[in-house]
C-alpha cells in the first residue's frame, strides 16, 4: 500500500485532470453546432423563440453524448497519468558552505 501511494505521487494528476476536462469541454462544443443545426433543418419545432427549450434539450443531450465519446477517447489514449518529469533549463550552480571549528585538530 506504500508503494502504491508513493508511486502515485510521482504522476501527473494535474495534467490528467486538465486532459479530462478538456475533453469533456470539447465534446459539449459539439453540442453548439447540433443544437443550431436542429434549428436550420426544422425551425418549426426547433427555433429560438417559442421552440427554445427543445434547443435545449437536444444540445444538452448532444453535449452528453459527445463529452462521453471524447472521454473515453482521452482515457483510451491516457488510461492513467504520465509519470512526472522535471526539466531544468540553463546553468545549475551547486555551492556548498564549509564550517572549520579553528580549535579542531583537523584546522591545524
Amino acid at each position: 500500500m506504500i508503494v502504491a501511494m508513493s508511486t502515485a505521487k510521482k504522476l501527473d494528476w494535474r495534467g490528467w485532470m486538465l486532459g479530462i476536462m478538456g475533453a469533456i469541454i470539447s465534446g459539449g462544443a459539439g453540442a453548439l453546432g447540433s443544437g443550431l443545426g436542429t434549428s436550420v433543418v426544422d425551425p418549426k419545432d426547433f427555433n429560438l423563440t417559442a421552440g427554445f427549450s427543445h434547443v435545449l434539450e437536444v444540445m444538452a443531450t448532444s453535449f452528453a453524448i459527445s463529452a462521453a465519446f471524447s472521454l473515453a477517447k482521452f482515457l483510451q489514449t491516457h488510461p492513467i497519468p504520465e509519470a512526472l518529469t522535471i526539466n531544468t533549463s540553463g546553468p545549475v550552480t551547486v555551492t556548498q558552505n564549509t564550517t572549520v571549528n579553528p580549535s579542531s585538530p583537523e584546522a591545524k
